[in-house]
């Protein structure tokens, strides 16, 4: 049986030559296990101290279920979060236990990404009414964004007040705008 629980039972004997045996009892006990469930992969970057514990993998993991995280053969405890001093992958399995049952294991990777450095722009200084440019030119990984806001206690008008590029190729330059009329 499947999809049950509680006890059942079987009864069975044997037939020789038209002559039957004595009946034997089977009883068959069907616990209440563990449902299926899914374990995402995670990341971090280098160098965070927030980073996510690994039991963060487990997507609406059911009460009253024991999961068990190995890394290898050691078993590790689900409020571990993995050191982030170093980049990598690191490969975990987590099995859940219910009244005895087991559901997996299922593997999941911790990524430890790269902290990118922080940009390195130059200030730019001009007169009220001046236009300028304030550019960046780097080389980056591929897929690499950049993020920028403006704040201050001046009036800018023509410049872009946030936004965002990502690198396509190794170099490329990224204009933030012209600024005119600064005033403040």
């Amino acid at each position: 049986p499947t999809n049950v629980t509680g006890t059942l039972s079987y009864y069975a004997r044997r037939s020789v030559n038209g002559c039957l045996g004595p009946i034997s009892e089977i009883t068959v006990t069907v616990k209440d296990g563990p449902n299926d469930f899914v374990a995402n992969d995670l990341s971090a970057c280098q160098g965070d101290a927030d980073n996510p514990a690994i039991n963060t993998s487990l997507v609406n993991p059911e009460a009253g279920v024991a999961y068990v995280f190995k890394q290898g053969a050691t078993v590790t405890s689900g409020n571990t979060q993995p050191s982030t001093a170093s980049t990598g992958v690191t490969t975990y399995t987590v099995t859940a236990t219910k009244n005895g049952c087991e559901v997996g294991p299922k593997s999941f990777d911790y990524t430890i990404n790269e902290k990118p450095e922080d940009p390195s722009i130059d200030d730019v200084e001009g007169c009220s009414g001046d236009a300028y440019e304030i550019e960046w030119s780097t080389s980056a990984p591929n897929g690499t964004e950049l993020n920028w806001s403006m704040t201050g206690n001046g009036s800018v008008t023509g410049e872009v007040a946030s936004g965002s590029a990502t690198w396509a190729g190794s170099s490329q330059d990224v204009n933030f705008g012209t600024i005119t009329n600064a005033t403040g």
